[in-house]
């Protein structure tokens, strides 16, 4: 089974998923010892996905059409994730979508995705 982003369908699965759940948090200084820490809140959980677009006998040209455009279509926009084992599978915000050409005999794109979830979204 493939990573499916909305309703583009990777051809080849990431090679790399980080995920990261970050915090609001202040310090505050404590004379003579560590500072005292105020942990706030949470902050929207991050999902980064890094991998390579190719499809053999795809020129750069079809790779654009058949993916990167189809990608970039859904940025800012609420999309579903399906991953193979389901542990990544919901709702998130595509937020941030880079590529770069590879180059060589091969058309092939390097990528990075990234998406967040948060309790709720909200796309305006």
């Amino acid at each position: 089974m493939s990573w499916v982003i909305g309703t583009v369908t990777l051809p080849i699965n990431p090679t790399k998923i980080m995920m990261r759940y970050p915090t609001v948090s202040s310090e505050a200084t404590n004379p003579g010892d560590y500072a005292i820490l105020l942990s706030i809140a949470k902050k929207a959980i991050t999902l980064t996905l890094e991998g390579i677009l190719y499809k053999a006998g795809y020129s750069a040209a079809d790779l654009e059409t058949n993916y990167i455009n189809p990608l970039v279509a859904l940025l800012h926009n609420e999309v579903t994730i399906s991953a193979p084992d389901t542990r990544y599978d919901g709702d998130w915000i595509f937020n941030d979508f880079k590529y770069e050409e590879r180059g060589g005999l091969l058309a092939a794109f390097n990528f990075t995705m990234i998406f967040k979830r948060g309790g709720i979204h909200i796309v305006l």
